[in-house]
């Protein structure tokens, strides 16, 4: 392709002297490259250059301006697709999970915003030790080493004080803590006894999972333990969250099994939409659609259902949801609009963090392994728009 075609290579946009650089009035790509030439397109400034060809690429020139923000914003943050179908719901996955208690949708161009539904995926972020003084149970005790000494907050690991369970010597020795609800599972923390036998945990088995089946000793393999020094704590992570409602340590031989502390990291599985019924706010308000309607847990996308908001035509309309306080978010569904201007919502971005500078539009964008944050917005920038919304979930959890 050579006719006025963008061939990227690498999925990189590579400048010359920050300028996008047409020959021959064609902006010609090589595998995937928006390759400068002579160009004198320059998107820092928005300015297109006097050239032999700056004319004739005037328009696309500043079209490409546009792409070219929507293909970095692509880079670095999920973007509504271009194929949300009038009336349809589609989820939008982050690279990983992000933390907010403010979540924005954001458009880079003149545009209306209408949004039918938005769902947000995710749970409280705790991050806390969820096993504190729950139920605990043991295969047997001896010594006086009741199950609950594991899950009393107390670390100490001399057993005289009182504060480490203790089995008989038998085949198979568990110890099991109840959350009383499933929750999301990143680490277990055991802390050895210190005055005898260190070696006795060597081996054990940490298992999370929701059944009983042979004392929960079934449920699926979260980490081994090698080994813990005498006295010491140690954290072992699960290769990736885990769901579970027990937690077991079971050693598979025969052996004493004598646990001075137990300490579970993790989160309330919830995954429900924690923005339903929320405080919402947007930029403006005009035909009749309010910013709350996005929150109604109505998924109508017919705007004459009362189900919808609107902004009027304006620059950089938004949409927030205030979460009220931090949530771990993992996706977000948006139902689109059914009876008219389906396409607006393409290239939306998807906002998530704490801060409202700029309405919450300088919430990042960027990729991380955790956003935190408490606000949900929804916005384009730069651009002159009206911003329809018809709902807005958010399945989460609060910190």
């Amino acid at each position: 392709p050579t006719q006025g075609i963008i061939q990227p290579t690498q999925g990189l946009i590579q400048p010359t002297q920050g300028l996008i650089q047409p020959t021959q009035g064609l902006l010609q790509p090589t595998q995937g490259l928006i390759q400068p030439t002579q160009g004198l397109i320059q998107p820092t400034q928005g300015i297109i250059q006097p050239g032999s060809c700056a004319r004739k690429v005037s328009k696309k020139a500043m079209k490409l301006k546009t792409a070219i923000r929507l293909l970095q914003i692509l880079a670095i943050a999920s973007l509504i697709s271009p194929g949300l179908g009038p009336g349809l719901s589609q989820t939008f996955k982050c690279s990983g999970p992000m933390e907010g208690r403010y979540v924005n949708v954001y458009i880079p161009r003149r545009e209306y915003l209408t949004l039918c539904e938005v769902e947000v995926n995710g749970e409280e972020a705790d991050d806390g030790n969820v096993a504190l003084r729950k139920e605990a149970t043991q295969s047997d005790t001896a010594y006086g080493g009741p199950a609950s000494l594991a899950v009393d907050g107390n670390r100490s690991p001399v057993y005289g004080q009182k504060s480490c369970t203790h089995t008989s010597n038998r085949a198979n020795p568990w110890w099991r803590v109840d959350l009383l609800k499933p929750h999301r599972i990143f680490s277990v923390t055991i802390t050895n006894r210190k005055d005898c036998c260190a070696s006795r945990i060597n081996g054990a088995q940490i298992r999370i999972g929701n059944s009983l089946e042979n004392n929960g000793n079934n449920n699926p393999l979260c980490s081994t333990v090698p080994s813990i020094g005498p006295g010491l704590s140690q954290t072992f992570k699960c290769s990736g969250p885990m769901e579970g409602r027990y937690v077991n340590v079971y050693i598979p031989r025969r052996e004493y099994l004598t646990l001075c502390e137990v300490e579970v990291n993790g989160e309330e599985a919830d995954d429900g939409n924690v923005a339903l019924r929320k405080e919402a706010t947007q930029s403006d308000t005009a035909y009749g659609g309010p910013a709350s309607l996005a929150v109604d847990g109505n998924r109508s996308p017919v705007y004459g259902q009362k189900s919808c908001t609107h902004t009027s035509n304006r620059a950089n309309p938004w949409w927030r949801v205030d979460l009220l306080k931090p949530h771990r978010i993992f996706s977000v569904t948006i139902t689109n609009r059914k009876d008219c201007c389906a396409s607006r919502i393409n290239g939306a971005q998807i906002r998530i963090g704490n801060s409202l500078e700029n309405n919450g539009n300088n919430n990042p964008l960027r990729r991380r392994p955790v956003l935190r944050g408490n606000r949900c917005r929804i916005c384009f920038a730069n651009e002159v728009n009206q911003m329809r919304i018809m709902e807005v979930q958010y399945l989460g959890v609060w910190f």
